[in-house]
């Protein structure tokens, strides 16, 4: 049932109507969860405007604004420590939304030269980021802010990435051909 409803979510939100139907409580409780597992949960309230919808909206709404504070933190921090680095995936897709609202994320990733990757850690740790000592890769650690996660990498690819020889540009091949400024 729930996906069906799917191509009329999308439809309606894309002509900008609002749809209509009558959903009981557990038509509705489904439609919620089907929507939250697709990420799409924050648009049901755009279409619908009915109570029941609102809360995932403004929850994304809420949290798009902390991961953007977040981002804006780290750029200041690493252009004062002279760091230059790019952010990528979700971190930067948000901005294609017409309602970054919709752009549900689940981190902050963001990638530097691998000879500044331990220094660029240990200013986000000494900066109030929470190291996960249980959790590191190759080619990234994870922080957090509060609640939030920071994936700082040093490397798009961990090194038994097949395709890793094929699409890896690293950051220090970047920097040679592109100038970085800071403000």
């Amino acid at each position: 049932m729930e996906k069906m409803y799917i191509f009329d979510i999308l439809n309606a939100y894309f002509n900008n109507k609002l749809l209509e139907y009558t959903l009981d409580d557990e038509e509705t409780k489904k439609l919620i969860d089907f929507c939250r597992e697709q990420s799409l949960s924050p648009l049901l309230y755009l279409v619908f405007k009915k109570a029941a919808f609102k809360g995932d909206y403004v929850t994304s709404v809420i949290n798009q604004e902390r991961f953007i504070t977040i981002q804006a933190e780290i750029t200041k921090l690493f252009s004062q420590n002279k760091i230059p680095h790019m952010f990528f995936k979700g971190s930067v897709l948000y901005k294609l939304y017409p309602d970054s609202a919709l752009r549900t994320r689940g981190d902050i990733d963001l990638i530097v030269s691998s000879n500044m990757y331990e220094y660029a850690k240990d200013v986000l740790v000494n900066n109030g980021y929470k190291l996960d000592e249980t959790h590191h890769v190759e080619h990234h650690y994870e922080l957090y802010r509060g609640s939030y996660l920071v994936e700082l990498h040093c490397s798009f690819f961990d090194d038994e990435n097949t395709y890793q020889e094929e699409f890896e540009l690293s950051f220090d091949d970047y920097n040679e051909n592109y100038e970085v400024t800071f403000n």
